[in-house]
């Protein structure tokens, strides 16, 4: 304990060394079969669980079940894993190689009115060539007319689309 409270990080240590092996009892068949995917995860673990573990007693240390819906997220976690394509894997890893990644000049984001832009979520999808195919001219935002405004309605009003049935259900965003 420090000062009364939890030390997290020996917490996480030994909630992990816990969990890895009903992890790996569980995952038998699936670590045999792909050896890397589970030491990828397992390094993964090693480096981020302590954080992840933070910030899950922040949210749920008061619940009873604390432990189990913590087991149940490194259930989920090893699923995805053993079941990433090969590609996606691959990606992964030049990521972890260059974790500021999506800091370049090469990566565009946007931000999107569904329902004005393409009508629904099918919308959106059609439009997805045109939205590859740019090119894309940078727009400041403070020279937008009334962009205060604007950006304020967008955070207060921001819904997901199963809150809208117009615009699409949850599952055809995938």
């Amino acid at each position: 304990m420090i000062h009364g409270e939890l030390d997290l990080n020996a917490e996480a240590s030994s909630s992990l060394e816990k969990l890895l092996p009903r992890l790996r009892t569980a995952f038998s068949e699936q670590i045999a079969a792909d050896a890397q995917a589970w030491k990828v995860l397992t390094e993964r673990l090693d480096a981020h669980f302590p954080a992840l573990f933070r910030l899950y007693h922040h949210l749920y240390a008061e619940r009873y079940d604390f432990f189990y819906h913590l087991e149940a997220l490194l259930v989920e976690l090893a699923k995805a894993a053993f079941s990433r394509p090969a590609d996606l894997r691959a990606l992964d890893l030049e990521r972890e190689a260059n974790p500021l990644w999506f800091q370049s000049n090469t990566m565009v984001g946007g931000v999107c009115y569904v329902d004005l832009f393409a009508g629904d979520l099918d919308g959106i999808r059609a439009k997805i060539p045109y939205l590859r195919a740019g090119p894309y001219l940078p727009a400041p935002y403070a020279a937008l007319p009334h962009a205060r405004r604007r950006k304020r309605r967008r955070v207060c009003s921001q819904q997901l689309p199963g809150s809208a049935p117009s615009l699409g259900q949850h599952g055809q965003i995938g």
